[in-house]
């Protein structure tokens, strides 16, 4: 047993960070994302691009996981000099999904990871805010060799137009 001065700690030290029950501790991957031009077409859907947006614009910008994982957190900050304006019964859900394998990464090949429940909603309570939102906890597995995509589904029209929504989707790997 450690002790740093009047705490006691079980478990050994492994690059400053705890040991315990003899297992090191999880790796985690922070990746980040953005969309641009939210919402733009009322009623559409945004798509978030990890590096760059991929042509034709019905394409869902992609990703495939190196290692099987599990996502945990998800931040989402909006990024304007306007405050976010959503109307009663207007929302912004945002959701993860994966693409078939060996078809075009659209919306028909894409199917959801939450049951489509998503991941994070903005709706009217955020009106007049700059969002800066985090959701913990959310524990989704993940395979090695899924291809994943993030979607935001709007309903009703929000505004302002043309603006970008930055995004930290924070994984951990499991072995």
């Amino acid at each position: 047993m450690t002790s740093l001065g009047d705490t006691a700690i079980v478990g050994t030290l492994y690059y400053n960070q705890l040991i315990q029950d003899g297992k090191p501790p999880a790796q985690t991957v922070v990746l980040a994302g953005q969309f641009e031009n939210v919402f733009s077409a009322a009623g559409g859907t945004d798509y978030m691009e990890w590096v760059s947006n991929p042509t034709p614009s019905n394409i869902i910008p992609s990703l495939t996981m190196p290692f099987d994982c599990k996502l945990k957190t998800m931040t989402m900050i909006f990024k304007s000099t306007t405050a976010i304006t959503i109307p009663s019964g207007a929302k912004w859900k945002v959701d993860i999904g994966t693409m078939s394998a060996n078809l075009p990464a659209t919306e028909v090949n894409w199917n959801t990871l939450t049951g489509g429940v998503g991941l994070q909603t903005w709706d009217e309570t955020l009106t007049g805010t700059f969002p800066n939102t985090i959701t913990e906890n959310i524990n989704l597995n993940i395979t090695k060799g899924q291809t994943l995509g993030v979607i935001g589904f709007e309903t009703g029209s929000m505004s302002p137009t043309n603006v970008e929504v930055q995004v930290a989707l924070v994984f951990e790997i499991v072995e």
